[in-house]
């Protein structure tokens, strides 16, 4: 009995596993597919670092 319990549980786990992944797939593609998403995304740059250099004596 304790043995299929433990079986039963596993699978459910299982389950929720591949509905995440499954839900993770969708927006992967939707987002992927998203047109403004991928012309904002190239134009995008980061911004240059404004570090000086110690001044020497």
């Amino acid at each position: 009995m304790s043995a299929s319990l433990g079986l039963y549980r596993l699978q459910q786990v299982d389950r929720q596993i591949d509905r995440a992944r499954s839900q993770l797939d969708t927006i992967r593609q939707t987002l992927e597919n998203d047109v403004e998403l991928g012309k904002h995304s190239n134009a995008w740059k980061p911004p240059k670092p404004n570090i000086t250099a110690p001044a020497r004596n």
